[in-house]
């Protein structure tokens, strides 16, 4: 990692990340762009060992579909779909292949919309492998007619009739061969779209499709513990309460199992976070962070798996902070910002605005009150998103002086917009907030700003007292 964007403390406190035994954790990775390489997708070491048979009797594309095939349990659907596109280059009679690249075109748990023109690409792929259907297996098949229930061009407002009617359709196709561990963890994977982030009550309790999606995956890992998406997929099935630890002998064979993914060696963090084990989640995190800058170099063109790339460096300043490790968060938390390109930022804002403040958590939980406050106002020619973020939201007292939020401005990167008018009427303000935020601008950003005002108010108080949470000794990074 460029040692510049640490510039603020000591170097040494940033070495974690950026060597952490590099040569060793690339050897161990085997992540390299091979000699030989296709028109659209590398051919990438340290894989793993899983594998899935096809029709075709073309090794090279054999191989570029086991590959797509683990990149898309490991949800970088992306890669997936070069690699999947590759094997059609290879064989083009390959109906498969051409399944692969329609499923992973597809919504999934961490970005269930589809935009107009993934849905058309999905639908055009899977005519293609429709077209085709006669070579290959009664199984492969029986998986192109499922995913022929999960799409339609035009693309419907609603997608949850298809999304209903896929998993319906992949629960028959399980049904006939249960065995299957693939088919067994594609079903699973239908049932959690249905219902993502969302299987569990407050208290714990299943919701929906849970049961079954926990029933169906420790059937698969009781008969094969190694399969690379049922492991996937438990750990996000069971990491929320009530019983993260059910899920930590599959952690314990992901933190390996396929050495070049990035994402499925991050995975184990999940589960060790919910069982107290931080030590190990940043270690996790900084193994992943190093494999991804390899991937980068053998695979440049990334889309929306970026967002999967910059979740490690979050996760890693979050278990920093649990750990007080503070430059190591601090670190981390300004990678998370500084690492992704401006225009990628400002063309996902609805899904990263939340991300932007991680340097800014770290400040709160370290009592760093004066660098927050010393962030609070950047000029207004600044345009990019390194770490002022994508959108800022600031409060103020009503006339009335009422100790209550009753109005707020939001400022944009560029530009104030939506400002309160200065002579909005009192009864207006009264009635609620006078200019409600835009979509640029989440709630959490409104919180963080709320709370550097707020220690703003009392900054000369807080400066008389001991902070209340005392960090380890200024550049203690211990593991």
């Amino acid at each position: 990692m460029d040692t510049k964007l640490c510039n603020s403390m000591n170097r040494r406190h940033c070495e974690p990340l950026a060597s952490v035994g590099l040569a060793a954790a690339l050897l161990t990775a085997g992540l390299t762009g091979c000699a030989h390489r296709g028109p659209t997708a590398p051919l990438l070491e340290g894989m793993g060992t899983h594998r899935r048979p096809t029709s075709t009797r073309v090794v090279a594309a054999q191989t570029y579909f086991d590959q797509g095939l683990v990149w898309t349990f490991a949800c970088n659907h992306d890669e997936a779909i070069r690699s999947f596109t590759r094997a059609t280059e290879l064989d083009p009679s390959l109906a498969i292949a051409w399944w692969g690249i329609a499923l992973c075109h597809g919504p999934h748990i961490n970005n269930p919309v589809m935009p107009e023109e993934g849905s058309k690409l999905a639908f055009e792929a899977l005519a293609k492998a429709q077209q085709l259907r006669a070579h290959p297996s009664p199984v492969e098949q029986a998986l192109i007619d499922a995913l022929a229930a999960r799409y339609r061009w035009p693309a419907p407002a609603d997608r949850k009739p298809l999304d209903e009617a896929y998993a319906a359709a992949m629960r028959g196709v399980y049904e006939r061969v249960a065995d299957d561990h693939d088919i067994a963890t594609l079903h699973a994977e239908s049932l959690m779209d249905l219902q993502p982030w969302d299987l569990w009550t407050r208290d714990g309790q299943p919701k929906g499709n849970a049961d079954e999606v926990v029933r169906v995956l420790e059937r698969v890992l009781a008969a094969n513990p190694r399969h690379p998406g049922a492991a996937h997929l438990y750990i996000h099935a069971v990491e929320a309460p009530p019983a993260p630890e059910r899920a930590v002998p599959a952690a314990a064979i992901l933190r390996t199992l396929v050495p070049a993914s990035g994402h499925l060696t991050h995975m184990p963090a999940h589960i060790d976070v919910g069982v107290g084990r931080w030590d190990d989640a940043a270690e996790q995190n900084r193994r992943a962070i190093v494999i991804y800058a390899a991937y980068r170099k053998a695979s440049p063109r990334q889309g929306f798996y970026r967002l999967y790339m910059q979740h490690n460096q979050q996760f890693l300043s979050f278990a920093c902070m649990m750990l007080g490790r503070c430059e190591e968060a601090l670190c981390a938390g300004r990678a998370a910002v500084s690492t992704l390109p401006a225009a990628w930022i400002q063309e996902n804002a609805s899904v990263m605005d939340g991300y932007m403040t991680v340097h800014m958590d770290a400040l709160k939980r370290f009592a760093k009150w004066d660098e927050i406050l010393a962030r609070r106002r950047r000029p207004r020619t600044c345009r990019t998103p390194q770490p002022c973020g994508v959108s800022t939201a600031r409060w103020r007292m009503p006339c009335s002086t009422r100790p209550t939020l009753r109005s707020w401005s939001v400022r944009s990167s560029s530009r104030r917009t939506n400002a309160c008018p200065s002579r909005r009427s009192r009864r207006s303000t009264r009635r609620g907030v006078c200019c409600p935020l835009r979509s640029t601008c989440s709630t959490a950003r409104l919180l963080i700003r709320i709370t550097v005002d707020l220690r703003a108010r009392r900054s000369r108080q807080q400066r008389q007292l001991p902070t209340e949470i005392a960090p380890r000794a200024h550049g203690s990074t211990a593991a």
